[in-house]
């Protein structure tokens, strides 16, 4: 983890002669401390923001700075730094950001990290869900195999109907095509909808065989 956070830290650091980092969860200390960046000066946001600024800008104009600050950025308004993050750059990383990493899922399965940090922070369960995600997954595919990791079929059974009740899932069916329902299998009604559906169509002859198998191994796969 602290080697991928010094190697986007570099990256960064050859564009930019400072870079912002607010650890908004703080939960990131360690890393700070951790990283390890040639010729780049660590401080940190301690009520000092005028002397930070006199010492960057006049005192050593041409050495590199990384600004740490252990919570959330300040509104624009109480952020006497601002002027010069405008001119530089934020580092955006916290821990559920360096989760998502790993797992190797784009930016915006960001809330499926995010919404569930206690989850994460078990390294075994990490591992676990790391080797379960597939790269074709969706958001709700991502949170199926959580709900693996963490549970066996009764307490999963349990935990999808939750989900399913605080979702409006049987409300929200209704204005679904069924073709793009094939993939979700976490949730009863979903399940119990495809099957009545293809009842009704295969009844109605308004689909063939050929078609009714097609979605029958969609959904085993």
């Amino acid at each position: 983890m602290s080697d991928r956070i010094t190697a986007s830290l570099k990256r960064l650091f050859e564009e930019h002669r400072i870079v912002f980092w607010y650890d908004i969860a703080k939960d990131m200390r360690d890393a700070f401390d951790a990283a390890d960046l040639d010729g780049v000066e660590k401080v940190e946001i301690l009520n000092n923001q005028f002397g930070l600024k006199y010492r960057m800008l006049r005192q050593e104009p041409k050495q590199k700075f990384l600004v740490y600050n252990d919570g959330p950025e300040p509104e624009r308004k109480d952020n006497w730094l601002l002027d010069l993050q405008l001119a530089t750059v934020v580092f955006k990383a916290d821990q559920a950001a360096i989760w998502l990493a790993e797992l190797g899922l784009p930016p915006q399965f960001e809330e499926v990290v995010r919404d569930h940090l206690e989850f994460y922070r078990s390294k075994s369960r990490l591992e676990h869900l790391k080797r379960l995600i597939d790269p074709a997954d969706h958001k709700t595919d991502v949170l199926r195999r959580k709900l693996a990791v963490c549970a066996g079929a009764e307490a999963f059974e349990k935990l999808s109907q939750m989900y399913q009740d605080s979702l409006n899932i049987p409300e929200d069916l209704t204005a679904r095509d069924l073709r793009t329902l094939h993939h979700i299998d976490h949730f009863e009604a979903v399940d119990r909808y495809i099957i009545r559906s293809l009842a009704e169509d295969m009844s109605s002859q308004t689909v063939t065989s050929a078609e009714v198998l097609k979605t029958v191994r969609e959904r085993r796969q």
